[in-house]
């Protein structure tokens, strides 16, 4: 009987692994300590309050009534360099120093799940940030960041969803992931005078305040269990975004009442959409074995590099307008393969490992843009017991750690492809250097009722 169990698993896996192909917290980290420790993996196994963001199909797993609350953080240690032809570091700029400062953050889940009527499940679960919420929004071309690590991270996220058992075992589910920016707005300062003769037009900047506040993006979840130890599911989530679109004059000259008029348009995405297939089965009553995979859709993502043109009015000497288009940055669609284990060496005991390996959806930076991203090793680990009741189920405390592993990269600039006339203008020409690790922890504690 175990070499059957074990057997179809194998096949399951086999099957999913040809059809199946995170800038985001949930999708980077986890939201409990539990997928923490399976490096994410853990769309299959989500079956409380958590199935609202990972499979909402998954909800009709919910039989009673489940409490969750955790405690999550994330500190980050990044390195970036400027090298010169010999690969020898430049003294760091405060554009490279700015990039490295991603800064820690932590914050907490809250949620709760269970069944309103026959067959129909209900769930909502929020992450609400500590620190770390007031994310980079937009990033001139040439300045260097992070991809994942440095926007759209650390937003507070809450995610209702609705499930629905179709037939014995099987169901399916909605959810809406909306989110929320914790520091409401933002404020770019942009430079219009530069171009310029310093002796006649002082420097100035135009300093916007614009709300961005709610986003919102649909989850759809597919969940089955067609024996009692397999499960396979699928899950869809949108991609998330704001556009904004305004306009600014600004005053250069108070005598001679010269202004410019400033216009730019921008999208501000806070993750891609995904589509995710998973299957865990149990080949003992004491292992659990999950295999996930996810393709994330870069292709349709917009980098937050603002389109901006700048009309000069009133100026004694000659200026025409200034148009800054945003660069083809040609990102590709990646897959992300995540595998977890789960032993339980005693009844009411469990211990978690997980591996992830994130590919990486950005070319190398040869041109004017300085996205600084590389493959990144997810591994995770964790343990958690079950305490209470007459089956020792009633509280489930998990503790969970992992570590993300950027791979060390450098890029060398070719001259021929920067957009500036001097190309040594650009803050990391010509090479950059990059690397860096995360790391991330956290407890987190269900309850039934």
């Amino acid at each position: 009987m175990r070499t059957m169990r074990l057997c179809l698993i194998a096949v399951t896996v086999f099957l999913l692994l040809p059809i199946a192909a995170m800038a985001y917290q949930l999708d980077l980290f986890g939201i409990s300590a539990r997928s923490i420790a399976l490096a994410n993996s853990y769309s299959i196994l989500s079956d409380g309050p958590e199935a609202c963001y990972y499979n909402p199909g998954a909800l009709i797993e919910s039989k009673t009534i489940r409490g969750f609350a955790g405690y999550m953080y994330a500190m980050p240690a990044m390195s970036v360099e400027q090298r010169d032809k010999n690969s020898q570091a430049y003294p760091a700029s405060d554009e490279v120093k700015a990039a490295k400062l991603i800064d820690p953050a932590q914050w907490f889940t809250i949620g709760v799940s269970g069944g309103i009527k026959e067959r129909v499940y209900l769930g909502i679960i929020t992450q609400i940030p500590l620190d770390g919420s007031q994310r980079r929004k937009w990033f001139s071309p040439d300045q260097p960041y992070f991809l994942n690590y440095d926007t759209g991270v650390f937003g507070w996220t809450i995610v209702p969803a609705v499930g629905v058992q179709v037939i014995p075992n099987v169901g399916i589910g909605l959810g809406a992931h909306i989110i929320i920016d914790g520091s409401g707005d933002i404020a770019p300062s942009i430079p219009v005078s530069t171009v310029q003769d310093p002796n006649k037009i002082p420097e100035s900047h135009v300093v916007a305040h614009d709300k961005m506040d709610g986003q919102f993006a649909p989850i759809i979840g597919v969940y089955g269990r067609p024996l009692e130890y397999l499960r396979v599911g699928a899950t869809y989530r949108g991609q998330s975004q704001r556009y904004l679109d305004k306009h600014y004059d600004q005053i250069l000259d108070a005598t001679t009442g010269s202004f410019v008029n400033v216009e730019y348009e921008v999208k501000y995405n806070f993750k891609p959409r995904t589509f995710t297939l998973a299957v865990s089965g149990n080949p003992t009553d004491y292992i659990t074995l999950i295999g996930q995979f996810t393709w994330e859709n870069w292709r349709s993502y917009d980098p937050p590099f603002p389109k901006m043109s700048v009309n000069y009015r009133g100026i004694p000497v000659h200026a025409s307008e200034k148009v800054f288009d945003v660069p083809n940055v040609n990102f590709s669609d990646c897959v992300v393969p995540s595998f977890g284990f789960e032993g339980r060496p005693m009844k009411y005991m469990n211990m978690d490992i997980g591996y992830a390996f994130r590919t990486n959806p950005v070319p190398d930076q040869t041109g004017t843009t300085n996205i600084l991203n590389s493959p990144v090793h997810v591994l995770g680990i964790g343990l958690g017991g079950q305490f209470l009741g007459p089956k020792n189920d009633i509280v489930h405390i998990d503790a969970g750690f992992q570590i993300h592993i950027m791979r060390s990269q450098e890029v060398t600039k070719v001259k021929s492809n920067m957009l500036e006339t001097d190309p040594t203008t650009n803050p990391m020409y010509p090479k950059l250097y990059t690397a860096g690790a995360v790391l991330v922890g956290g407890m987190t504690a269900s309850l039934k009722f």
